[in-house]
């Protein structure tokens, strides 16, 4: 039965698609124990995974799945106000709920880290603690119970997306805060996300012992016919016919990227759309179009940044492993020494600091395989792609080196 005219794919950072392929794990886990109101680690889920695995549309689902279940849900981003926007979602929501306490924070604070012990003065509360204690944000902890008092609420569920150290001090005070409220058995949720090696070193910093302590959830690529049964009743459930040839296209282009997945099915979509017809239908050459124009949006969102956050032989060794270049490359270790003419003890090393920060991966003996999609692909035709970055760019796409002619 078809359920609207839009577009039913939402390519967006954090949008919650139509169906989330491949996580139902997780959902049906924190749906569990929400509904259940039990007090687990697992009502504390961590999300960690690479760009475009989902990891900001799996938070947005769990902190949907907690409203849903009538919790007052928050959602913030680790940047350098987060602190200062949680406290005014909160406050809004409280008012909004009727809590009739007036309540005053410190939008920005400075810690002073000194041998003797660290000071700081919040919302006109004077704290002190040593350096090794964990900060309780009474202020915040204050108005979480007023709304939990309000009886009109079931719970609180607080999320942090891109959790990393730049910001530690504010997760400091949310997650120390949390761990204080989640002690007396409250109707709790604290829900984070962030890349692996980020999540890594948070959990590594002794100021911050309730993120050790949350549920890991680490998401990778999902299945092809996961991504392909997504697809395929998506379309179905909104009226869109889309051949058999089409779904395999953009599942094979995606990679077992849920994010690519939406950006070339709903830029499939676009092109079937504009042909004018009176029902859309989705053919292959619909899916080849979109491959083409959802290129420049994918290195400039997903493999560019990452390249960067690279060290400068981490880079060398994707780039010697970029003469291998397919849409999922898998390279040997001997092959890529000789390339950066280093013995293979030597690219040991950046090998495996590659697969720590989940770049790569193994793929049987002496083999690697790239896990970002078209990280490779980019680095093999580099300056090419960064002129289609580029808005003043008008090379002839059809007439330039591409992955899709491999797909035809």
């Amino acid at each position: 039965m078809k359920i609207s005219n839009s577009n039913p794919f939402t390519p967006g950072f954090g949008e919650i698609p139509y169906i989330i392929a491949g996580r139902s794990d997780i959902t049906d886990e924190y749906e569990s124990i929400i509904k259940s109101g039990g007090n687990s680690q697992k009502r504390h889920p961590l999300i960690k995974g690479m760009r475009s695995y989902g990891k900001t549309v799996l938070l947005r689902k769990l902190l949907k799945i907690a409203e849903d279940y009538g919790y007052a849900t928050f959602y913030v981003s680790s940047t350098s106000d987060m602190y200062d926007n949680l406290m005014t979602n909160m406050q809004e929501k409280a008012a909004n709920i009727s809590v009739s306490t007036t309540f005053s924070f410190a939008p920005s604070v400075t810690f002073s880290d000194e041998s003797s012990g660290t000071s700081a003065k919040l919302g006109g509360i004077s704290i002190s603690r040593t350096s090794t204690s964990e900060h309780i944000d009474k202020t915040l902890e204050s108005l979480v119970r007023s709304m939990l008092r309000s009886k009109k609420i079931n719970g609180v569920a607080i999320a942090i997306d891109e959790i990393n150290l730049e910001y530690i001090q504010d997760i400091q005070r949310i997650a120390s805060t949390m761990q204080s409220l989640v002690s007396e058995k409250l109707p709790i949720s604290f829900i984070g996300a962030g890349l692996p090696e980020y999540i890594d070193e948070i959990q590594q910093n002794p100021s911050i012992s309730f993120v050790r302590r949350m549920s890991q959830k680490e998401i990778g690529t999902i299945r092809f016919n996961e991504l392909y049964e997504a697809i395929k009743r998506t379309c179905t459930d909104h009226g869109i016919d889309i051949s058999n040839d089409a779904i395999d296209y953009i599942v094979r282009a995606s990679d077992g990227s849920p994010y690519l997945t939406q950006v070339f099915s709903s830029v499939a979509y676009e092109h079937a759309e504009n042909k004018g017809t009176k029902k859309i239908e989705i053919t292959s050459d619909d899916c080849l179009q979109s491959f083409k124009s959802a290129l420049p949006t994918i290195f400039t969102s997903i493999v560019k940044p990452t390249f960067k956050s690279l060290t400068y032989h981490e880079q060398e060794f994707l780039r010697a492993m970029s003469q291998d270049d397919d849409i999922s490359t898998v390279s040997k270790i001997g092959d890529i020494a000789k390339r950066m003419s280093k013995t293979p003890q030597y690219t040991d090393i950046y090998k495996n600091r590659l697969i720590e920060k989940k770049i790569i991966q193994q793929d049987g003996r002496g083999r690697i395989k790239c896990t970002i999609p078209y990280m490779t692909t980019y680095l093999a035709n580099q300056a090419h792609y960064d002129a289609l970055c580029s808005p003043s760019d008008e090379t002839d796409f059809d007439n330039k080196p591409g992955f899709w002619l491999d797909l035809i």
